[in-house]
């Protein structure tokens, strides 16, 4: 074989190998790689609202009360009927009802002899039905019954009575008779009241006759111990001769037990002029621009009379114990003033205060005196502005903390008094001790007014009225 062949063979035989290990390489599974980084996707979670809670249940409520005369007098004998559920006064005019889940209002009745003496629509007996206790208001239609309420009286009942009442109390006081007024009477009389207590506010609905035109209006109002305490928001109305009134204690006032003065009251003032107009026209006899009538009262008793006793015990008894500190506290401002003032007078002249000493006993004070005979005003400052002011300023506190006092006319006059006897504390000092002894006035006996004389006068006549007022609160 010559050269040639040799040289080709060798070269395709090359040329073979390349091709197989390129081959080869090529078809070598490639490293995998990692996949692109893909968004993460938000996992979406379904809300599911949980569910809207259950009413409160019902509860069982219990019921007592009392049912009164004219006078005040219990009413013994007679039968009270709450709903379908039926009892009958004991000797003290008490009734009362076990505890059940009555409805939410009932009727109640008294009867005599069988006859009906009294009925009361919508009476609270309960807490509201559990599909309504989440609904918007609570007010009942108006009852068919011989004194309606006015609507407006409905509206306002929905707004006042609580959701859930603490507790039923009730007090009745009826009249024997419900005739209308004749026309020598008087225009106005009030012959019922329905005192509805729930341990978280009350109503008092009072009931009556009036000679006055369909649509008129009569305003109501309680008193107790002289003052006005609570009124009726919405005057009633007039219907057929009637009305009713409905008078809401708040929730945050007590009401006491106790006996109250109701009233009633018609003022044409009160009414639309275009009402007026046309009760001129139809009754043109009448001067209704001058027409007065004149308020009527009735006494009425709200709640036990063993709770009216023992809260007024209570309050005897605070009252008298706090009329002895003050008066302990004035003497003790008074008499020191007093020999200051006669210390001054006599100064320097030993005759004229052993003189003194002898027609008075003796002195209390003479420690407020300094070794030369003038004032010694430290101990005067120890006395007033670390015993004795805040002494007084303690009372004071101790009285505002009370809060709500059955007998307002003796809050006020307690507080009235301790601020006078404060006040007059600043003037003796300001005004007479220091000018005694020549000095000028101490930075702690500030006082705005410096009319001396009359404020003195002021202020001692509003401490002696204060304490001939407080004497009934106190015996």
């Amino acid at each position: 074989m010559n050269r040639g062949w040799i040289l080709f063979l060798a070269v395709v035989g090359v040329a073979t190998l390349a091709a197989y290990v390129l081959r080869d390489a090529l078809q070598t599974e490639p490293e995998p790689s990692l996949p692109a980084p893909q968004p993460s996707a938000v996992e979406v979670v379904e809300r599911v609202e949980p569910p809207p809670p259950l009413p409160p249940a019902r509860r069982e409520l219990a019921v007592r009360g009392r049912l009164l005369g004219p006078a005040l007098e219990p009413l013994a004998g007679r039968t009270v009927a709450c709903g379908e559920e039926v009892t009958v006064t004991d000797a003290e005019g008490v009734f009362a009802f076990p505890a059940a889940a009555r409805p939410r209002r009932v009727t109640v009745r008294v009867f005599r002899d069988g006859q009906d003496v009294a009925s009361w629509d919508g009476v609270i007996a309960g807490d509201p039905e559990p599909e309504a206790a989440a609904g918007p208001g609570d007010a009942p239609g108006a009852p068919e019954d011989e004194f309606p309420m006015s609507a407006a009286a409905y509206s306002l009942d929905g707004a006042m009575v609580p959701e859930r009442p603490e507790g039923l109390r009730w007090t009745l006081n009826v009249a024997p008779g419900a005739a209308a007024p004749t026309s020598g009477g008087a225009p106005i009389r009030i012959e019922q009241a329905f005192v509805e207590e729930w341990g978280n506010g009350a109503r008092v609905r009072l009931r009556g006759w009036a000679a006055l035109p369909v649509g008129a209006h009569v305003a109501a109002s309680i008193y107790f111990d002289g003052f006005r305490f609570l009124a009726s928001v919405e005057p009633a109305e007039v219907n057929g001769g009637a009305f009713q009134a409905s008078i809401f204690c708040p929730r945050d006032v007590k009401l006491f037990s106790g006996t109250y003065l109701a009233k009633a009251s018609f003022n044409t003032l009160l009414e639309r002029p275009s009402t007026v107009e046309e009760w001129e026209r139809l009754r043109p006899e009448v001067d209704w621009d001058a027409l007065v009538v004149p308020e009527v009262e009735r006494r009425i008793f709200a709640g036990d009379p063993a709770e009216d006793r023992a809260a007024d015990a209570a309050s005897r008894e605070y009252y008298a114990s706090k009329v002895a500190s003050v008066r302990e506290l004035e003497r003790a401002l008074k008499s020191r003033v007093q020999e200051l003032k006669m210390f001054a007078r006599t100064k320097g002249d030993a005759a004229a205060r052993e003189e003194k000493r002898a027609s008075r006993g003796g002195f209390r004070h003479e420690d407020l005196l300094a070794a030369e005979g003038g004032l010694d005003e430290a101990k005067w400052r120890a006395f007033l502005d670390t015993e004795w002011r805040p002494k007084v300023q303690a009372l004071r506190d101790e009285h505002g903390a009370r809060g709500q006092e059955k007998y307002q006319e003796a809050s006020g006059r307690l507080g009235g008094l301790l601020k006078s006897l404060l006040d007059v504390s600043y003037v003796y000092s300001r005004f007479q001790v220091y000018p005694a002894f020549g000095l000028e006035p101490h930075e702690s006996d500030f006082y705005p007014d410096e009319e001396e004389a009359g404020d003195l006068i002021r202020l001692e006549n509003n401490i002696r009225d204060n304490f001939l007022g407080l004497a009934r609160y106190t015996q």
